[in-house]
């Protein structure tokens, strides 16, 4: 029979218990016993909290001619500064009456009005 120094056998006993407490575990979790423990990765969870909150914002339509700064925001593309700018110039120069009018923003261009026109109303 193998002699083992009494470190060997404590790593050893270490070893099997491990392997006896994830199968334990496994057998939980296979039956939903543990359904109260959250073994979701924080990871995931921001990356999903991400996407809904990229959903809400490309779901929401927004009217630029009465929004405030924080609704203006919720249009993809547009962030503090742009929301801004559109305040400024809707208070300067008067209501916006197509998506085309937006191209008058310094920051707006042909490809952020195409996002743009289907999530806003005048």
């Amino acid at each position: 029979m193998i002699n083992f120094t009494r470190e060997e056998k404590t790593a050893l006993l270490f070893i099997i218990i491990c392997f006896l407490l994830g199968i334990f575990i496994s057998h939980l979790k296979q039956y939903h016993l543990l359904d109260f423990i959250s073994f979701d990765n924080k990871l995931e969870q921001a990356n999903a909290s991400d996407n809904i909150d990229k959903l809400i914002k490309q779901t929401k339509t927004v009217n630029v001619n009465t929004a405030s700064i924080e609704e203006l925001t919720f249009l993809p593309g547009i962030g503090v500064s742009t929301a801004e700018k559109i305040i400024i110039y809707r208070k300067e120069h008067g209501l916006f009456h197509s998506p085309d009018d937006l191209k008058s923003i310094k920051g707006i261009g042909d490809r952020k009005v195409e996002k743009l026109k289907d999530f806003v109303i005048f």
